[in-house]
């Protein structure tokens, strides 16, 4: 047990024999977050379906990344050269370097240090990431820039919702704001798209807050950001997603990705730090 009080308890728990999770209880929220990736896999405040989607085929192996919650994608978004998908800090052991607990919820600092982690990446950093969780829900990352020399960075909080069905899904804020297509390859296109139906895979320029609509479960998630300039939004629609071993069938039915995101290079300069941030509310239908 590492967290025991009057509001809850917070406890390590394996899940592999060398990955292990946090298991958070408490009066108004029951959360898990994984510390191979840094990867916050569940938040369900008191009273509500959970609002994030965990494959039941998720695989929780070193080096692989896991298909649900929040991945981490940094040092860079997407494939960059020979370097793979999404970057390296999702596949890394973070420590657990803080939390506190009170009547409100509880709040978990993870850190991870590294450097030479790839020939694409030989820079010195660390990454702290604060988590808050409640009724709402926070999570800065901090990217601390060690080396004499300045970075660059593209990344995302790759954020993988929960829903009732993807065609009861819309986000009316991102209706006619400018998009690369991903799938087809045209860039700076808009349109009126319904729902959260796959395939999609978009890159929206904004950065403004937005609201998912889910008209099944009768509710809209508020998001916000700091210091990200895109909404990526993705789901990889049935022929796709029956080719990924690491999603259960009909899992593209339960969620869509809607991911806070920086796809265009970000700099840090040498011994300066930067941050990306969310902050989610779940907001009745009716409001």
């Amino acid at each position: 047990m590492i967290a025991n009080s009057v509001f809850g308890t917070i406890r390590l728990e394996k899940i592999t024999n060398d990955i292990e999770q946090l298991i958070v209880k408490h009066q108004q929220v029951d959360a898990k977050i994984c510390l191979y990736g840094g990867q916050v896999l569940s938040w369900q405040p008191k009273g509500q379906q959970d609002v994030f989607w965990l494959s039941k085929a998720a695989e929780f192996k070193q080096g692989k990344a896991i298909r649900g919650g929040i991945p981490l994608c940094w040092p860079w978004f997407g494939a960059f050269k020979d370097g793979g998908n999404h970057g390296f800090a999702r596949t890394q052991v973070w420590q657990l370097s803080g939390y506190n607990m009170t009547e409100q919820g509880v709040e978990l600092q993870l850190t991870w240090q590294g450097e030479n982690i790839s020939r694409l990446w030989p820079y010195p950093v660390k990454l702290t990431q604060h988590l808050f969780f409640g009724q709402h829900f926070e999570q800065r990352l901090e990217i601390e820039n060690l080396s004499s020399q300045s970075i660059e960075y593209t990344g995302a909080l790759h954020s993988y919702f929960n829903i009732s069905q993807p065609s009861q899904v819309n986000i009316n804020a991102l209706k006619g704001v400018p998009f690369d297509c991903k799938i087809t390859s045209q860039t700076q296109i808009s349109d009126d798209k319904p729902d959260m139906t796959g395939p999609m895979d978009r890159i929206y320029y904004s950065g403004a807050a937005v609201e998912a609509i889910d008209t099944g479960y009768q509710r809209k998630l508020r998001l916000s950001t700091e210091h990200t300039h895109q909404w990526v939004v993705w789901n990889p629609g049935k022929e796709i997603a029956g080719q990924m071993s690491d999603v259960h069938q009909d899992g593209e039915n339960e969620f869509f990705c809607l991911e806070a995101a920086n796809t265009q290079w970000q700099t840090i300069e040498a011994n300066e730090q930067a941050s990306i941030s969310q902050r989610i509310e779940i907001v009745p239908l009716a409001d």
